[in-house]
């Protein structure tokens, strides 16, 4: 991996999880056999077994917040595994992978970051500031959204706003589908 300017996506990643396998074990158990690698586009995200992540994304944590903003996004992919959610959603990640279908990940991703980022929302230790706005309950586009659901119950929620509305509204654009 190239190293600009001094910064290294790869050594920032290490020392987030470094720190999150120092402070919990729970968290240890689920990184400790997962690989990380670096891709072109995109955020971070996890397949269930291995880390991904865009090191234009983790310098723009580390330009915001410093290394703690990487490791709050790691505790969140973690907790996609934790959660299950590659498994509860293996049917509609398959469908995807075969169709390209772009709003069933859609809503599959924000169903779960909806779940996470309830569950996180309030947690010592978590810095508050980088839950993505627009997708959490109780704020636009889900305003209607209670908090304390699943990953499951979103989805559904979302898969009747998608029946109604075939351009339902996303985080980028919450004025689509009107």
């Amino acid at each position: 991996e190239a190293v600009v300017g001094g910064f290294s996506a790869e050594n920032q990643i290490k020392e987030a999880i470094a720190k999150i396998q120092m402070s919990d074990v729970f968290f240890s158990k689920i990184i400790a056999g997962m690989q990380n690698y670096p891709v072109n586009g995109g955020t971070m995200s996890t397949d269930g077994k291995n880390l991904s992540y865009n090191p234009e994304f983790v310098q723009k944590l580390v330009n915001y917040g410093g290394n703690n903003s990487v490791q709050g996004v790691v505790v969140h992919e973690i907790l996609h595994i934790a959660f299950g959610h590659h498994l509860a959603f293996a049917k509609e990640l398959d469908e995807v992978k075969k169709t390209g279908n772009e709003n069933l990940k859609w809503m599959v991703n924000v169903a779960a970051d909806l779940a996470i980022n309830d569950f996180l929302k309030g947690r010592p230790g978590f810095p508050q500031d980088l839950f993505i706005p627009g997708v959490n309950p109780h704020e636009e586009p889900f305003i209607s959204f209670p908090a304390n659901k699943d990953a499951r119950w979103y989805f559904n929620q979302l898969l009747e706003c998608y029946k109604k509305k075939p351009n339902p509204p996303t985080p980028d654009n919450p004025e689509k589908g009107n």
